[in-house]
């Protein structure tokens, strides 16, 4: 960048300078007419006056985490106390609420002992359903109340008995958004599914 260049804004003239201050002005006087005529439109209701340019520029910088703190939803780590403590084999939460939301991790098919029906579909697929079930009241929920499921097969054969017995768990016709996945394997080689979801807190 040339000298001239570089010295371009210290040669204007007041003259400049004083018409853009000017414009300044104008734009603030109108930002506050505009927030009158809304607050007319509202009845006389307090509103918060929109904040100028000059003022936009004040405020300081920050990077964002102390503010997000403090509009962020708490967490609550869901673990049902009847079911197999899933968590003491692998480091995971069985669901956790944010907010008004309830996020169920994937869930196998043990029974409370820790137990799998090893290679009967229907009894592993109760049982998810049953896991799930019990996880979302532990939560405040339940199953009308699931906006999305996915569910995961390493069987294909086996969609038909999961629609059927998945089926059971909904009002006819209310069903949640969902999500069919065939996958080569799950982490344990003996589970058949594993299904997942999100629910609104009841």
């Amino acid at each position: 960048m040339s000298t001239e260049d570089e010295n371009q804004g210290e040669r204007r003239s007041p003259t400049d300078r004083r018409g853009e201050a000017e414009r300044r002005r104008e734009e603030d006087r109108r930002i506050e007419s505009d927030r009158r005529s809304m607050l007319a439109g509202l009845g006389g209701k307090i509103v918060a006056a929109p904040q100028t340019r000059e003022a936009l520029r004040s405020v300081p910088s920050t990077g964002g985490g102390a503010n997000r703190s403090l509009v962020a939803p708490a967490l609550q780590h869901i673990h049902p106390q009847n079911q197999y403590p899933v968590a003491s084999r692998v480091p995971i939460s069985p669901a956790v609420k944010a907010g008004n939301l309830v996020y169920v991790s994937g869930v196998p098919g043990y029974d409370a002992k820790g137990r799998l029906a090893v290679g009967d579909f229907e009894a592993q697929m109760t049982q998810v359903m049953e896991n799930i079930g019990g996880i979302l009241e532990a939560a405040g929920t339940d199953w009308s109340h699931v906006m999305k499921v996915n569910v995961l097969l390493t069987r294909r054969e086996d969609v038909a008995a999961m629609n059927r017995i998945y089926a059971g768990y909904f009002s006819e016709g209310k069903y949640p958004a969902r999500t069919t996945s065939i996958v080569y394997s799950l982490p344990d080689p003996d589970f058949l599914l594993e299904i997942e979801c999100v629910a609104l807190l009841a």
